[in-house]
C-alpha cells in the first residue's frame, strides 16, 4: 500500500474524530490526575488514622469526596457527549469511506464480492476509528500522568518509587513478545469474516435459487468448513495466545504486589517512609499499571492499524481520474486497431470504427465476439485496451470521465432496478423529468400500469420484459446526444420490438446498439462487425 493513500485513509478518519479524540485525551488525562489523588488521599488519610490525628483524616475525607464527584459526575458526562459527537461523526465518516469505493473505477467495481465489501464497510472504519481514539488518548495521558505521579511521590520517596516502576515494567516486556503474532491473528480473522460475508450475502440474495436446486446443504457444509479450517490454523492459536498471555500477566500482578508490600514494609520498618506512604504506593502501583495497560495497548493495536488501513485501502484504490479534457458536446467517437485480452485470451482483436454524430450503428457479431465488452470500452467503463479510442479528436483516456459519461446514456442487457418505485427508478436518469413525460412513455410501451408498484433491489420481481422496457425508458428519459443499447430487444415481444425499431429511426440521437434482431440491425446505417 502506498505511503501516501495510507495517509490520506487516516487523515479521512481524524477530519471527523479529532474533536472525540481531543475529549478522550481530556478525559484519560483527567482520569490518570484523579487516580493519582485518590492513591495520594488514601496514603495521607492512612497517616492520619495512625497519628489519631481527626482534623488532618477529616481534610482528606473532603478532599476525597471532591475527587469522587468529579469521577462519578463530571467524567461520565464529559464520556457521555463525546459518545453522542463520536456516533455522528462515525456516520459521516462511514459515509466519506463509502464515497471513496464510488470513486473507484468501473472496471475495479465489476469484479468486487459485495460481501466481502460490506463486511469492511460495516467493522473496519468503527474499528479504525475506535483504535486511533485509544492509542492517541493512551499517548498523551501516559506522560501528563507520569509527570503528575512523580510530583507526588516526591514528598514520600523517590527511591521507593524507582523500584516500584522498575516491577512495573516488567510487564512491559510481554506485549513486546505477542505483537506481531496479534497482527497475523487479526489479519486472518478479518479474512475469514469477509468469505463469510461473502456467502451469506450470496445466500440472501439468492435464497430462492438455493432452495429451488437443493442447495442449502452445500452451502452451509462450505460454511463449516470455512470455520473449521479457521478455527484449526487461527482461532485457537489466537484463544491460547490470550489465555498464555492472561495467566501471565495475572502472575506477574500478584509477584508484583507482593514485591510492592515488601519493599515498603522495609522502608517502613527502618523509618524511612510512613505507613501511610506504603497504602499510597499500593495505590500509585495501580496508576503504574493503568498506565502499563495502555503502553501495552498501544504496542499490540499499532501495528494492527496497518492491517486495516490495507484492508481500507480496498476502497481508495483503483480510483477513477476525474480530471481530464471536459467536453459539453458529442461529435464523433473513433477507434482505431482497438484490442482487448484476458487472460492471454483476445476477446477482439484490431477493430476500427468511427461513429459521427446521428448515426444509428449497430455492433454485430457472433455469441462470445466481444460485442459487450466492446460497447463498455466505448463508455469508458473498462480501460484495459490496446489501441486508440477518440471522443471528438481526443484521446478518451484523456478526456473528463464524468463530463463524457454526462453525454451518454446505456441501456445494458441485464437492467438493475433500484429498490423503490418504477416511476422513481426512471427518474434516477433525470431527477426533473416530469411525471407526464415518463408515464407517456410507459404507455408507449404497454406498462403503464406499473408506475407506482414498488420493488425491491434488483427489480426482479418484475417480468425481464417490464425490466428491459423501464431500462430503455431510462436512457431515453436521459436525453443524451449518444445513447448506448446493449440487445435492446432482449425479452421484448414483437410490438416492443416494433418500438424500439420506430425510436431507432425517428430519433436525432446517435445510437450505438448491440443486436441480433435482422429488423433491427437493418435500422443501422454502420455496422461494427466482430
Amino acid at each position: 500500500m502506498k505511503s501516501a493513500m495510507k495517509q490520506q485513509i487516516y487523515k479521512d478518519a481524524f477530519r471527523y474524530i479529532w474533536l472525540p479524540i481531543c475529549l478522550s485525551v481530556f478525559q484519560a488525562c483527567l482520569e490518570g490526575v484523579m487516580s493519582v489523588r485518590y492513591a495520594s488521599i488514601f496514603g495521607n488519610f492512612s497517616d492520619a488514622v495512625f497519628a489519631l490525628n481527626f482534623a488532618e483524616g477529616l481534610k482528606n475525607i473532603y478532599s476525597f469526596l471532591a475527587v469522587f464527584l468529579v469521577t462519578v459526575l463530571f467524567i461520565p458526562a464529559l464520556s457521555f457527549v463525546n459518545d453522542m459527537i463520536l456516533v455522528k461523526n462515525a456516520f459521516a465518516h462511514d459515509r466519506k469511506v463509502l464515497g471513496r469505493f464510488l470513486d473507484k473505477s468501473c472496471e475495479a467495481v465489476s469484479q468486487i464480492e459485495a460481501g466481502d465489501m460490506l463486511n469492511r464497510l460495516d467493522e473496519d472504519p468503527n474499528e479504525l476509528r475506535q483504535m486511533l481514539i485509544m492509542i492517541s488518548s493512551s499517548a498523551l495521558m501516559i506522560p501528563v500522568t507520569l509527570v503528575y505521579l512523580i510530583d507526588s511521590v516526591r514528598p514520600i520517596s523517590l527511591a521507593y518509587f524507582l523500584m516500584v516502576l522498575a516491577i512495573s515494567l516488567v510487564k512491559f516486556f510481554v506485549p513486546m513478545l505477542v505483537k506481531k503474532a496479534e497482527k497475523k491473528y487479526h489479519k486472518a480473522e478479518k479474512k475469514y469474516h469477509s468469505m463469510v460475508r461473502s456467502c451469506e450475502t450470496d445466500i440472501a440474495h439468492r435464497a430462492h435459487l438455493i432452495n429451488l436446486f437443493g442447495l442449502g446443504e452445500p452451502f452451509c457444509n462450505h460454511l463449516n468448513k470455512l470455520y473449521d479450517a479457521f478455527f484449526q490454523t487461527t482461532k485457537k492459536k489466537s484463544i491460547h495466545l490470550n489465555t498464555t498471555v492472561e495467566s501471565i500477566q495475572s502472575f506477574v500482578d500478584t509477584l508484583c504486589m507482593m514485591m510492592v508490600l515488601l519493599i515498603g514494609a522495609y522502608f517502613a520498618a527502618v523509618n524511612k517512609i510512613s505507613p501511610g506512604a506504603v497504602a499510597a504506593m499500593v495505590g500509585y502501583y495501580s496508576v503504574l499499571n493503568n498506565m502499563i495497560r495502555k503502553l501495552d495497548y498501544i504496542i499490540r493495536k499499532v501495528p494492527v492499524l496497518d492491517t486495516l488501513a490495507e484492508r481500507l485501502a480496498y476502497f481508495y484504490e483503483d480510483r477513477e481520474m476525474t480530471t481530464g479534457i471536459s467536453m459539453k458536446e458529442f461529435q464523433v467517437l473513433q477507434g482505431e486497431n482497438l484490442t482487448v485480452s484476458r487472460k492471454d485470451k483476445v476477446v477482439f482483436d484490431s477493430v476500427s470504427f468511427s461513429v459521427q454524430s446521428g448515426d444509428k450503428v449497430a455492433v454485430c457479431g457472433e455469441n462470445g465476439s466481444g460485442k459487450s465488452t466492446i460497447m463498455k470500452v466505448m463508455l469508458g467503463l473498462l480501460g484495459d485496451y490496446q489501441g486508440k479510442l477518440e471522443v471528438n479528436g481526443i484521446r478518451l483516456s484523456d478526456v473528463n470521465l464524468e463530463a463524457y459519461r454526462s453525454l451518454v446514456a446505456y441501456a445494458p442487457q441485464d437492467p438493475y432496478l433500484f429498490k423503490g418505485t418504477v416511476m422513481e427508478n426512471i427518474k434516477l436518469a433525470k431527477f426533473d423529468a416530469g411525471e407526464t413525460e415518463i408515464k407517456r412513455w410507459l404507455q408507449e410501451y404497454g406498462i403503464q400500469g406499473i408506475a407506482e408498484r414498488e420493488i425491491n433491489s434488483g427489480g426482479y420481481e418484475l417480468s425481464g420484459g417490464e425490466r428491459q422496457k423501464l431500462s430503455m425508458i431510462r436512457a431515453i428519459i436521459k436525453d443524451t446526444p449518444i445513447v448506448f443499447m446493449d440487445e435492446p430487444e432482449n425479452n421484448l415481444d414483437a410490438a416492443a420490438v416494433e418500438k424500439v425499431k420506430e425510436w431507432i429511426l425517428s430519433s436525432g440521437r446517435t445510437i450505438v446498439y448491440i443486436s441480433h434482431n435482422p429488423e433491427l440491425i437493418a435500422c443501422a446505417n454502420k455496422r461494427i462487425e466482430l
